[in-house]
């Protein structure tokens, strides 16, 4: 039994993440510096249905509302801001990410090369943001 849950806890830990941001340093990866022109914030989102089914067992009610707890089975996504990042004239970049930035700051954004000069990263995991201080 300890070998089954040894398992478990090692395939946890080396899945990966829909949230993961890319490298910087990857190849492949386009950096770009813009400043953050406005935000946007998208809510947490449960899916439908019913919450855990509560059965009147004690022990049995409270471990169900851990795992749930735990597990976030009913969350389709956690609530995050999208940052507007105006790169240039012609380019401002949409951001999702769960960074804490404001309007104004300076940063340095990158994702995959072949998403092109202006693609959508609204979603968190598609690109990193950090501050950066070279911006003109």
């Amino acid at each position: 039994m300890k070998k089954i849950f040894f398992l478990f806890f090692i395939l946890l830990s080396t899945t990966s993440n829909a949230e993961d941001i890319p490298n910087k340093n990857d190849v492949g990866m386009r950096k770009v510096r813009g400043v953050i022109v406005s935000t946007e914030k998208v809510e947490a989102s449960r899916k439908g249905g019913p919450g855990p089914v509560i059965i009147g067992i004690p022990a049995v009610d409270i471990g169900t509302l851990i795992i749930d707890g735990i597990f976030n089975t009913r969350t389709n996504y956690s609530a995050f801001p999208i940052y507007q990042v105006k790169v240039s004239d012609a380019i401002t970049l949409n951001i999702g990410t769960h960074e804490s930035l404001k309007s104004g700051d300076c940063v340095l954004v990158w994702y995959d090369d072949k998403m092109g000069e202006n693609p959508d990263l609204s979603m968190p995991g598609q690109a990193g943001i950090e501050k950066n201080d070279a911006c003109n």
